[in-house]
């Protein structure tokens, strides 16, 4: 209990000291580099004063360089830089993460950034889907496996922020689609039977009539090539939908949506500073979660325990207690520096927050008052997904990286590694597990990946460093 919320601070606290130390470290690096030059200069303008006034102890910049005592000083500059470089970057390549992750698909399409993704695993499904929401207008469904684009939803006039998919199984399986714009609308939209009940898709066994199964314009999924563990680039064709009902209730661009246990509510989020849990059915809203102080930034539904969860742009996090349609009890969730930009449910009775301050923070539901543990993760937290076995948390990170921890706080992945290029190029903006080994994750760069991450083979212990044997002195 308070134990283990103390040990892991501590382990935050370390692990923020040490990259504040890191970034340290290499700023007095360049400022002793600066100051070299600096003398450099400096010797040489006096010696250009002294020439132009003529003074006989006038001297050449080589005899500078060529005093014993001045090498001797240089050479120690030197000395001493060369061996913080090295520490610097000892530092910096031993993180500590006990994995590596390697792109393995590459989801293509969007034609600008991708706010947002989400996965659909389920066993009555022959196919698990990856969902993406993009400001581009559209939103995407992939086939998770070969990266193929089985649908496109284009209903929206204007960027589409958020993202949910779920199951309803009346007799028969049905997917649905919601997503979340700027034009102040959610919408609800039907997944195409035939686009989960297909054999997988992969690049060795598409069929060749692949055209008849769908009737609209072709969309171009891009694998990577033989090397990068997949087989070859293909092209299918992607069914555009229409809408099955549109919500409008919100005055300004909803920022988040998600699925309230089922397909027949929905919770919703937007900049107008308010929530809204929506039936479905009648397309009205059944409370409506208002009077925040800033906006909303994110929502996540909890239908064992009937409680909505809301961050806004603000350090803190509500908890509203639904009970028969209507808001018996609220919970405010204090302990952020900086905004909370989102929230999520895991283990029956616990919460995980993520914020600008660079951290993310767990809690008890029962108790609230204060976290039972913190993650620094280095740089601000954009979205977060907890993984199927409940013991791994994934965060999109402003620093375009995508880094996963366990929920004890240990380091299990940065995505990529620092030995791998191929990543994302601008800020990460979401993640959703497939399995407990496979992330997906979307970028502002318009890039949607799966990886896959394997145990490392890099020493998690930093090594020993060398003492420097001393110079001789210059004779």
């Amino acid at each position: 209990g308070n134990d283990l919320s103390t040990a892991m601070d501590e382990k935050a606290d370390l692990d923020g000291l040490l990259e504040q130390s890191s970034n340290t470290l290499k700023l007095v690096l360049n400022r002793m580099h600066d100051l070299e030059e600096a003398v450099r200069q400096l010797a040489s303008d006096n010696i250009q004063l002294r020439q132009r006034l003529g003074d006989e102890t006038a001297f050449e910049a080589s005899d500078v360089v060529q005093d014993p005592k001045n090498r001797k000083l240089a050479r120690g500059i030197q000395r001493a830089y060369q061996a913080g470089t090295k520490l610097a970057s000892t530092l910096t390549r031993h993180e500590g993460f006990s994995h590596e992750g390697q792109v393995i698909t590459r989801y293509t399409g969007h034609s600008d950034g991708v706010w947002d993704c989400k996965t659909l695993v389920n066993e009555q499904l022959d196919s698990n889907l990856v969902a993406t929401a993009s400001v581009d207008r559209t939103a995407r469904v992939y086939d998770a496996t070969s990266g193929a684009c089985l649908l496109t939803y284009r209903g929206h006039q204007g960027a589409i922020n958020s993202i949910d998919l779920a199951v309803q199984d009346k007799g028969r399986v049905e997917v649905f689609g919601a997503t979340a714009a700027g034009d102040a609308t959610v919408h609800l939209w039907q997944i195409p039977a035939e686009a989960y009940t297909q054999r997988t898709l992969t690049a060795s066994n598409l069929p060749q009539d692949i055209g008849t199964l769908r009737n609209s314009s072709t969309d171009t999924a891009c694998i990577p090539p033989a090397q990068s563990h997949v087989t070859r680039q293909f092209t299918c064709f992607a069914v555009d939908v229409q809408a099955t009902t549109v919500l409008r209730g919100h005055s300004a661009a909803v920022s988040t949506v998600a699925f309230a246990g089922g397909t027949h509510r929905l919770l919703s989020g937007s900049w107008d500073r308010s929530a809204i849990l929506w039936d479905v059915k009648s397309a009205h809203p059944v409370v409506k979660l208002g009077d925040h102080d800033a906006e909303v930034s994110h929502v996540a539904w909890d239908q064992g325990r009937q409680l909505a969860a809301i961050c806004c742009k603000e350090p803190q996090t509500k908890l509203y207690d639904i009970r028969q349609d209507k808001v018996s009890k609220v919970s405010v969730i204090e302990g952020h520096r900086a905004n909370v930009n989102v929230v999520c449910f895991y283990n029956d009775h616990y919460l995980a927050t993520g914020s600008d301050d660079s951290t993310i923070k767990l809690w008890d539901m029962r108790t609230l008052k204060t976290s039972i543990g913190t993650i620094n993760t280095g740089s601000g937290v954009n979205r977060m997904a907890i993984s199927p076995n409940q013991k791994l948390v994934a965060a999109p990170l402003d620093s375009r990286h995508v880094k996963v921890y366990t929920l004890s706080g240990n380091k299990h992945a940065r995505l990529p590694s620092r030995r791998v290029r191929q990543g994302h190029r601008r800020t990460a903006t979401a993640v959703a597990w497939l399995d407990n080994e496979n992330l997906i994750s979307s970028s502002f760069d318009g890039n949607v990946f799966k990886w896959r991450m394997n145990p490392s083979d890099q020493p998690r212990r930093l090594p020993t460093l060398s003492r420097r044997k001393q110079d001789t002195e210059v004779e």
